[in-house]
């Protein structure tokens, strides 16, 4: 019985598992073809019964994969969520959960997800990029909204109607909705092919008034695949409009081509001339949704053809000599990392186009940007009523800019996609609108732990402004959120920094003429925290051949360990390693002499060397293979010889920093002359990595970047000279302010107050003196070393 009940159970096997093979092959073949909602339910099948892990896993992700191309974000968020629980996920699988969680408006798990993203991937800054937009909706809460809306459900089907532009005394819009007679559908959405409608309003004086009758607009343009959404000249002379074609002929796969492109055509008496290809359509890239301007000599339009900075981005051309010139990219002002597309361009001076790379509420939202003076400004989110969690996008407006039209696939429309009227609100007194805010500038940003991304509460910020010298302190809140009004143009530096942390910095500049109220950091400060017996590797620490002296190129690496010594109360362990190429006695002599030469050199600079202790691993820890015998390549050979330091232990006596941070309070601001010379340079790309551990994307200070340090020297009152080490929070120095010690002539000297003259260090010694310490007197420091007193305040 038994070995009849084996044979039924194989044989069950083995019909079954074809079974679930084939759903999935089948489900594969649809996707290569574009045809995702086709796809779906043989994923799904596959899914559910599928039993090797494996195909499971491709099962789960290209269903979720699917629901993402369809636009269905409730069920990609579903099986996102399942995607991210596999074992080895592609991490680009956290950024799609993040978006289709971010979409349905639950901001604090997507944050979550684009934070693990980065996390993953510190090298993509969208993931910070968006885990700090998921903050903003909460912030726009309070504004009053510039616009009203209304669906035009009298234009509106169950299917998706969206890319309304003006046409005569109607408009003419793009929709996939039924036709009697007509079998054309898109395996993509299992709906039918978009084709182009026309449709006179009412009451054009109301733009709230119902449409009338829906027709097509033209067979001319309604071929056997996609057309639309289309663009007019201002005589309605001239059309063009965006086309994808179903001949696989043309595809470089042979399967189908889902390339966009544009196509032109002028009126002929009645009708339409046939159309002609714009100059630029490719069989490489897409190029589509035109706006002509005014006076039809400019196009814009999306593509992502190469040069762009993202996704898809707005390019314009110019008409002339008779032909469209080269294409432009409108730059980084407007184009980001993500997608820019449906542009519309108003009056050749405002562009409203739609975007999922800048701060927005989630999916595409519909932004504007003014030219000035030739240059196009930074885009500004429409914000609610026009814009949602879902996608927002073909914004057109008439041409006084009063009203006009949109379109977005948010819940409780009719079909996927509705076209919505909006106008704009009327002023009321005391009432500001959204265009017409006059903050302060703000720079603001978010500091978190770098291993577990969880906030970094109460940490210290500093902002130095490169063009002024000075330097505000912020203290993070609870979510570790620092925000300040600075002035606006420049350079910024912002270093963020807590107590048995390593500190991180950035930097961003400002124009003058930006006419943007907010600077968002580029990236969240992330503080790596310093724990004993954790182990960071020091990079680029090279040495001669047979060498142990420290080469000039690595005091730049050793002097960002010094920094971390200076800045927390820690002993460390300075261990040196080689590859396993020598002996191993020779190895170990070899390396303990390399630790002992940057003991050295770290103690020359001030730390105490009581905190630091040189050990020679030799070739004992080897982080690879590449043992005796063993053939490997000089990169295997180089990641084992290495220099790294282990926390051994805190609370150490510890060299202070110039000036003490913690003395200030939240907007206090001082000159950068009173912090060590270092404090901001050598902070921006910190190499110091845990074992294991990515390195976190850092900006780099600008070519041009000088600091304005009109006094480099400050004065102190020294008031002790002992042979023993007085830890500063003492009792002894209560009543005393910026206690500050440094050594010579193995004597440890402590120092209270910091002046920028000699007279006002001169006032604080004679008060000195009064409570007792009758040798008190003034020294003078330069850059963080005691210097001789100048000689005119001698």
């Amino acid at each position: 019985m038994k070995t009849i009940r084996a044979i039924l159970i194989l044989l069950t096997m083995v019909a079954f598992l074809p079974l679930t093979h084939a759903q999935l092959n089948k489900a594969n073949t649809l996707y290569q073809l574009y045809c995702y909602a086709e796809a779906i339910p043989f994923y799904a099948k596959a899914a559910e019964k599928e039993k090797d892990p494996k195909l499971k896993a491709e099962a789960i992700t290209r269903l979720a994969d699917c629901y993402r191309f369809t636009n269905n974000v409730e069920l990609a968020s579903e099986w996102y969520a399942k995607a991210v629980q596999l074992g080895n996920v592609d991490p680009v699988n956290y950024l799609y959960y993040g978006q289709a969680l971010q979409s349905k408006g639950d901001y604090v798990n997507a944050k979550t997800a684009f934070l693990k993203y980065s996390n993953l991937v510190p090298t993509d800054t969208r993931g910070n990029e968006y885990a700090s937009a998921c903050d903003l909706p909460k912030k726009w809460e309070s504004l009053p909204p510039d616009f009203e809306i209304k669906s035009m459900t009298s234009l509106n089907s169950k299917w998706s109607d969206f890319g309304p532009v003006y046409y005569k005394d109607g408009l003419v819009f793009t929709s996939d909705r039924e036709e009697k007679n007509v079998d054309k559908t898109t395996g993509w959405t299992n709906s039918n092919f978009l084709d182009m409608y026309f449709a006179k309003q009412e009451n054009p004086e109301n733009p709230f008034s119902d449409m009338k009758e829906v027709n097509s607009f033209s067979k001319n343009f309604n071929k056997t695949y996609h057309d639309g959404p289309a663009s007019f000249s201002k005589d309605y002379k001239t059309i063009y409009l965006t086309r994808t074609y179903k001949d696989p002929t043309e595809a470089k796969d042979h399967i189908k081509s889902h390339l966009l492109k544009i196509f032109f055509a002028k009126t002929e008496g009645n009708s339409w001339s046939d159309e002609k290809p714009f100059f630029l359509n490719s069989e490489d890239y897409s190029v589509t949704h035109p706006s002509l301007g005014a006076d039809a000599k400019t196009i814009y339009f999306s593509s992502d053809m190469p040069g762009g900075f993202g996704a898809s981005d707005i390019w314009f051309c110019s008409w002339i000599n008779g032909k469209w010139g080269v294409p432009v990219n409108l730059g980084e002002e407007v184009n980001t990392f993500g997608n820019e597309t449906f542009p519309f361009i108003l009056n050749d001076s405002t562009l409203y186009f739609a975007s999922n790379g800048l701060p927005g509420y989630g999916g595409l939202d519909v932004f504007v940007s003014k030219k000035k003076n030739g240059s196009w400004h930074t885009p500004r989110n429409l914000h609610k009523p026009v814009n949602s969690s879902y996608d927002d996008f073909s914004f057109v407006m008439e041409a006084s800019d009063d009203h006009g039209f949109f379109s977005s696939n948010r819940p409780g429309g009719l079909g996927s996609d509705d076209i919505y009227a909006c106008k704009r609100m009327k002023a009321q007194p005391g009432i500001t609108r959204v265009n017409q805010e006059k903050e302060p500038f703000f720079i603001s940003g978010y500091v978190r732990d770098k291993n577990s991304l969880s906030p970094a509460a109460e940490a210290t910020v500093c902002l130095l402004n490169t063009k002024t010298g000075k330097v505000k302190v912020l203290h993070t809140n609870a979510e570790g959120f620092y925000k300040s009004a600075v002035d606006k143009g420049g350079s910024y530096v912002v270093k963020a920094a807590q107590l048995n942390y390593i500190s991180d910095c950035l930097s961003f500049p400002q124009a003058e003429e930006d006419t943007t109220t907010r600077l968002n950091a580029p990236h969240d400060l992330l503080l790596n925290k310093l724990e004993v017996s954790k182990i960071f590797i020091l990079e680029n620490i090279y040495y001669d051949f047979d060498k142990w002296n420290i080469r000039a190129d690595a005091e730049v690496e050793l002097d960002k360990l010094v920094k971390i010594m200076k800045e927390n109360p820690i002993s460390i362990e300075l261990g040196s390693h080689t590859d396993c190429r020598g002996s191993a006695q020779y190895n170990i002599k070899l390396t303990q002499k390399r630790a002992e030469s940057v003991v050295r050199y770290i103690v020359q600079q001030g730390i105490e060397s009581s905190r630091i202790t040189a050990r020679g691993y030799g070739e004992s820890k080897l982080t690879n293979r590449c043992s005796d015998d063993v053939p490997c390549s000089p990169a295997e050979h180089q990641a084992n010889r290495r220099t790294e330091f282990k926390v051994t232990g805190f609370n150490a006596p510890y060299t202070i920093p110039r000036f003490d941070m913690s003395k200030l309070n939240a907007g206090d601001e001082i000159p950068v002359n009173m912090l060590d010379s270092d404090f901001f340079i050598n902070c921006l790309q910190d190499n110091l990595n845990a074992e294991a551990d990515d390195t976190s994307a850092g900006n780099t200070l600008p070519a041009d970047f000088k600091v304005n340090i009109t006094n480099p020297i400050t004065f102190r009152v020294q008031i002790y000279s002992l042979r023993r080490f007085i830890p500063l929070n003492s009792a002894e120095f209560v009543n005393f302010t910026d206690i500050q010690f440094y050594k010579e002539d193995r004597l440890y000297k402590y120092t209270a107050g910091i002046f920028n003259t000699a007279e006002e260090a001169r006032i604080y010694r004679d008060i000195m003196v009064k409570m007792g310490f009758a040798d008190a007197f003034v020294v003078a420091f330069e850059n963080g070393k005691r210097v001789n007193m100048p000689q005119e305040n001698k």
